[in-house]
């Protein structure tokens, strides 16, 4: 029996070549671009190895969420303002609504984030193990959290629990894959260059489609 459609037939994703230009249109620093690349092509690696594993996950979505998360980074950088509120507002404008959930949910992890794997979560997790444009390991990642953010005991605490819910999700993910944490690791650095649109982890995604997205999936545990 198919399954039921998570998405409306006209929900609106920008494909990659769109995303691109709308980091060029809002100045992104080139430092957060190519971050905001990794962290898609490691999004798009895990939304496919759960799809392979039975989860229900749209990988446009997943692409387009990873590369704008961070749209509106340097211009709060320049301007000040909350880099996370500033993006969903902004995604929300260029009318692309469901991204914009993305982009709103890409830095907090509450208790409840590995409640659902969904495409939220998996761009979440990806951005928390992409180090500027390198994928390392949680615990490196939040190590350099700490030291940039941890400025006061009460962030500091709040960065370590995030860090509790992250591993959680961590989890959660690769309990349904048959990969671990370090396997993603080598497989970004056996894959080829993401200076370049032509990235093969991207190829695909421009348009409607990226890669075949399941809609026939077995249900989420």
């Amino acid at each position: 029996m198919r399954k039921k459609e998570r998405f409306c037939a006209d929900v609106r994703i920008p494909p990659v070549d769109e995303c691109l230009v709308l980091m060029d249109l809002h100045g992104m620093m080139p430092n957060i671009r190519r971050h905001s690349l990794m962290v898609a092509r490691l999004a798009a690696i895990l939304g496919r190895a759960l799809n392979k594993g039975g989860t229900d996950l749209k990988i446009s979505l997943i692409v387009a969420g990873a590369l704008l998360h961070d749209i509106a980074k340097t211009r709060s950088l320049r301007e000040g303002g909350n880099h996370v509120e500033m993006g969903r507002q902004m995604v929300i404008k260029m009318g692309y609504p469901e991204v914009a959930r993305i982009v709103g949910s890409h830095v907090d992890a509450g208790p409840e984030i590995a409640d659902t794997i969904d495409e939220a979560t998996v761009v979440n997790y990806a951005d928390k193990r992409v180090q500027h444009d390198k994928v390392v390991p949680l615990e490196e990642r939040f190590k350099d959290l700490l030291t940039r953010y941890g400025v006061s005991p009460d962030k500091r605490g709040r960065l370590q629990e995030m860090v509790r819910n992250v591993e959680r999700l961590e989890e959660r993910i690769f309990s349904r894959i048959p990969l671990s944490p370090d396997c993603v690791e080598f497989m970004i650095e056996t894959s080829s260059s993401i200076s370049s649109p032509d990235d093969p982890i991207l190829e695909g995604s421009r348009g409607e489609g990226f890669g075949k997205d399941s809609d026939e999936s077995a249900p989420q545990k």
